[in-house]
This record gives structure tokens, C-alpha cells and sequence, in this order.
């Protein structure tokens, strides 16, 4: 059996290691000596006495924040592979650590044994690889071999002067189509293949990540590490790769030339997106079936233009969906602009959505763009769409008709490109019979319906949901995470939630701020959620019950309202006044 992989966890959060060591203990590709350190200045003691492999690290330490600790490690151990664990499921902060020399990165809340494991032991590699092919050309061929990825060494042409044998597994070529060819002529890049001049040719090469990274590295010192789409002919088809491309500087044949490491993650990429949606969707929590269902809705909708009717109760996430539905598409880069129809009079609606010019009544002292205006080559979100008036609904549907529309005050026709996405929580073919809503609208708006299932048919997803919020809470507060106790967790699953989401997230931000301790009891809840028959017996919260810390924070939860202080605290708004007179 190989020697245990030596590997230092740098992480302040004893959950969070606890779940690292309880993922690698169940790993059948390598074995862990596993060593800790909390605070960044330990782990850069550890380092320099201690052998060490591999460093799994936080990006939040009591000490240190950010990517400024990827730095600190590489320059006290230069020759360690680190991986990034950080608590934020955000790509752009996985990218940002590979480019400061990161070999992986991994979300919290997305570890998985196999990714982990294998992660940690083609980092040591990648590593070892990397500071190898710096130190010595006469090596180079031996971790060729080696190394399970691909690796190239190429010219200021992209021309290919050596491969290892990874490349012929990766690309599926013999070694001759491989060496002396251009990287875009030996794949049949979909570009190179436009022109006889081929890879190289056309304005578009110029942005070709491989070439650019090579260039780049050709420049400097520094590895360049980047993550690339490409289209390729094969067998007569258009295959699209996702590549992981790093590049160095390399004295080859007395010439200076660029070594390129190259690992196709079109596979792993697929996976961790599939890891990602188990569990939520685009800020979406839920992995009931019913959520799949969803989730898969928003894909199919998200390329289409197609008008969308979002219909469910008050507080299952509307529009939240209706966002993912903008930001899953090719709109995503224009405005998504949200309206509530049910919170202003017409007159007032009228002007929010399709603006007015200076003058056109009291108080309008300049030209103002309207909703629609501000949402043009984007998605307009119309919540509570069902509360409209039929004058409005009138004027509304002129738009869906054909996209024009006149500012109050205006003569002149505005036209504008809107995806319209809207909600109710409103039976609208209720509506219709009953007379209050206009059936050719609903046609108009209803193109693709969608159904949000409330809380109560999706209980399942309750601990997913109430774990998602006290750690956004955590995060938002500065405060020490706080857990649901099983009694808890109990109650929440028994109760009906006509609120929905919406109520789940009051009654935990409620219990927060009752809440003394690391984990949230039976005693902080408010009592109505609980059975009828196992209510506790309701306590009066009297002035000498009170205590500084606890006012404080019920009045810093809602911005120093003392009437919503006192609600949260179970007491009347005299004795809060009362109290912090004679505090």
C-alpha cells in the first residue's frame, strides 16, 4: 500500500472539518494522515515543520480572508498543491482561486467523496508536475509519462512540438497528427476548419483561449490557469469540450516555448452541475421531485421568449422563479425589472409602467421611463398581475399585442422587446367567470403556465430550506451558524405553513433572535406553529424578563421600529418603550 497522503485542513469550523475527515475516511482511492490547523499564521507554522502533500483551505479564517491566503501558503510552501474550500457556491470565486494558483476548488455544501479524493490526488500530481517540468527540462519526459492529464509543449504558433501520451487518450489521436500541427488543425477546430489558412486565420482566433494562454505565459513567468469552451469536428459532427488550460514558460530545443497542461472536465463539469441542481436551482432550494419538475420547466423555458404565467399561493418563491427564468436565458445580460400590481392605484401604475413626460399631471416635474422602457431587451416580472383593474388591463394587453404603448402625457409610440413573466395568487379562470379579468389577456399572459406547489406538499424539502437560511442568516449577521435541535425540526415538519417559504423564513428569523444559544429549541418558536393540542402554556414576557442584549437585537433586526421589536419579542410596544426609558 502507497504512504498516506499527508494532507493539512485549514479550517476554523469544527462541523465543516469533521465533514472533510468523514469524506476522505470513506475513500478507496488513497489514504489521509490528516492534520488541522484554524488560523492561517498555524497553518504557515505546520508547513515549515511538517511534510506536507496537500492543503485544503477556508477562505474565511479568524486571521485572514480571501484570496490573499492562496498567496501566503504558495510562497511559504511553494511546492504544496492547494485546494480551495469555501463556503460561497460561487464559480467566479473557483475561477479566481486558479488563476492565484489554486489546483481545485470545492463549495461547502457540495463536497462529494469521490470529487474530493480524486481532486486531492491529481492536485499532488498536478503540482509536482508543474514545479518539476520548471526545474528541470531533462525530466520532462519521464513526467510526461507520468502524469495522467495532458500535456503540451507549444510555440508562438500553437504548433505542437511535443505531447504526452495522456494527449492521445484525451484527444483520441495518434502521436504523428498530434506533434508539428497546430493546436486548431489537429482537433478540426470548427473555426480552423472555416478557412484553408486554417488555426490562426481568422479575427476570431485572436480570442482562442489556448492562445492567449499561451501567449500570456510565453510573456511571463507566471502560470496562466483558465477554463475554455471549444467545438470540434468529429466523425463528421460538432462535439463541444470544456478544457482546464494552465501554461509556463519552457527553455525546449534552446528555444523559448509555452508548456501546456491540458484536462478535459467536459464530464466532471456535467456532474457538478448535476450536483449543484440536486439541491437547488439557479437560488431556488429543493430537491423534491416536484421541484425537479421545476427545475427542469425553467430549463426548457429559459431560451424561449414565450410569455409565462406563475401561479401558486403567497410565499412559494415566484419570483424567484421568474428570475431564474431571466437569468437561464439569452436575456440575461439586459435588465429584469419586477413590478408589483397589486401595491399602487392606476394612476400611479399607469406611470410606473409606462412612464410620463414633465407636466402630464401634479407632481410630475420630469420625464420619467417607465417599467416597460427600463426592461427593453429583458424581462419584465408583473406580480400580482391578477389584481389589475380592467382599465389597466386593457393598456396591458395593447402591449403583449404588439409591444407599442404611449407615456402618460405622450403622443408619441414607444416600442420595445419585453419578455413579460407574470404571477398571481389568483384562480385567474375564476377570475374570468366572475368577471374581473379579461379572458384575452389571460391567453396573452398564459402562454406556458407554471405551478408553484406550496410548502405543505413539498415537506421533505423543510430541512434543506431551513438549513439554507440560517447559514445566508450566519453569513449576512457576522454571527456563529446556529443549528436546528431534532425536537425542532420535529415541529417544523408537523406544521401546515399557509405562509409557504415565506412563513419558514419569519418563524427561524423569529427564533434567531430568541435564540441564546448554538442551537435553536422547542422554547424559541412562536407559538402558533406548534399542534393545537401540544401548545406550550403561553407566558407572559414581563419588563423584568427582559435584558439589554435581547431588546438590542430585536430592535437592530428591524431597524429600530419598536413596534416590530416588540412584536418579535412577544411583548407590547409600551413596555419596549418602558424599558430602554429605564435602562
Amino acid at each position: 500500500m502507497s504512504d498516506p497522503i499527508k494532507l493539512l485542513v485549514i479550517e476554523d469550523t469544527d462541523a465543516d472539518f469533521r465533514l472533510v475527515q468523514e469524506y476522505l475516511r470513506e475513500s478507496r482511492l488513497a489514504s489521509f494522515e490528516i492534520r488541522r490547523s484554524q488560523t492561517l499564521s498555524d497553518a504557515l507554522r505546520a508547513l515549515s515543520e511538517n511534510k506536507t502533500d496537500a492543503v485544503l483551505a477556508d477562505l474565511g479564517l479568524p486571521d485572514s480572508q480571501g484570496l490573499t491566503i492562496i498567496d501566503k501558503i504558495s510562497q511559504a510552501a511553494p511546492n504544496v498543491a492547494v485546494i480551495v474550500l469555501t463556503g460561497l457556491d460561487d464559480e467566479q470565486v473557483g475561477i479566481d482561486a486558479l488563476t492565484k494558483g489554486a489546483q481545485d476548488y470545492f463549495a461547502k455544501g457540495r463536497l462529494q467523496v469521490v470529487p474530493l479524493d480524486k481532486s486531492i490526488r491529481y492536485a499532488i500530481e498536478r503540482k509536482q508536475a508543474e514545479m518539476e517540468i520548471k526545474s528541470s527540462e531533462k525530466k520532462l519526459r519521464t513526467i510526461f509519462e507520468a502524469v495522467p492529464c495532458t500535456i503540451l509543449i507549444m510555440d508562438d504558433q500553437l504548433t505542437v512540438r511535443s505531447a504526452n501520451g495522456a494527449a492521445q487518450h484525451t484527444f483520441g489521436l495518434p502521436e504523428t497528427a498530434i506533434v508539428n500541427h497546430r493546436w486548431g488543425d489537429m482537433l478540426r477546430c470548427t473555426h480552423a476548419e472555416e478557412t484553408p489558412e486554417g488555426c490562426g486565420s481568422l479575427d476570431v482566433c485572436s480570442n482562442c483561449q489556448v492562445r492567449t494562454t499561451v501567449l500570456a505565459a510565453l510573456a511571463g513567468a507566471e502560470t496562466q490557469r483558465v477554463m475554455a469552451n471549444f467545438e470540434f469536428f468529429i466523425d463528421g459532427h460538432i462535439h463541444k469540450r470544456l478544457f482546464s488550460l494552465s501554461a509556463a514558460p519552457i527553455e525546449y530545443e534552446r528555444k523559448r516555448m509555452a508548456v501546456l497542461t491540458v484536462e478535459d472536465i467536459t464530464e466532471l463539469s456535467y456532474l457538478r452541475q448535476r450536483l449543484r441542481i440536486e439541491h437547488s436551482f439557479a437560488g431556488i432550494v429543493g430537491k423534491d421531485e416536484k421541484m425537479m419538475e421545476l427545475y427542469a420547466t425553467i430549463r426548457e423555458l429559459a431560451e424561449s421568449s414565450a410569455q409565462v404565467l406563475i401561479q401558486g399561493e403567497s410565499g412559494t418563491g415566484k419570483e424567484l422563479v421568474a428570475s431564474a427564468l431571466h437569468n437561464e436565458g439569452p436575456r440575461r445580460h439586459k435588465r429584469f425589472v419586477p413590478v408589483n400590481c397589486g401595491s399602487l392605484p392606476d394612476g400611479l401604475l399607469e406611470s410606473e409602467l409606462f412612464g410620463h413626460c414633465k407636466g402630464s399631471f401634479t407632481g410630475a416635474i420630469r420625464d420619467k421611463k417607465g417599467r416597460f422602457e427600463l426592461a427593453d431587451g429583458g424581462t419584465i416580472f408583473l406580480d400580482e398581475v391578477g389584481d389589475l383593474s380592467q382599465a389597466m388591463q386593457v393598456k396591458l394587453l395593447r402591449v403583449l399585442q404588439n409591444g407599442q404603448f404611449e407615456p402618460v402625457g405622450s403622443e408619441k409610440t414607444m416600442k420595445v422587446d419585453v419578455r413579460v413573466i407574470s404571477a398571481t395568487n389568483k384562480d385567474l379562470r375564476e377570475e374570468i367567470k366572475a368577471g374581473r379579468f379579461r379572458e384575452d389577456l389571460f391567453y396573452r399572459l398564459c402562454v406556458v403556465p407554471i405551478t408553484m406547489p406550496p410548502l405543505r406538499e413539498r415537506l421533505n424539502d423543510i430541512p434543506l430550506l431551513a438549513e439554507s437560511y440560517l447559514e445566508w442568516s450566519s453569513k449576512e449577521s457576522h454571527k456563529e451558524k446556529v443549528s436546528l435541535s431534532p425536537e425542532v425540526l420535529d415541529i417544523l415538519m408537523e406544521y401546515n405553513w399557509p405562509g409557504n417559504v415565506r412563513e419558514l423564513q419569519n418563524v427561524l428569523q423569529f427564533a434567531l433572535i430568541k435564540c441564546r444559544g448554538k442551537a435553536i429549541s422547542p422554547q424559541y418558536l412562536p407559538i402558533n406553529i406548534f399542534p393545537t393540542d401540544k401548545r406550550p402554556q403561553k407566558r407572559r414576557n414581563r419588563q423584568g424578563k427582559l435584558d439589554s442584549k435581547t431588546v438590542d437585537a430585536a430592535l437592530e433586526e428591524t431597524q429600530g421600529n419598536k413596534l416590530k421589536a416588540a412584536k418579535l419579542l412577544g411583548v407590547s410596544r409600551a413596555t419596549i418603550h418602558r424599558f430602554l426609558t429605564q435602562k
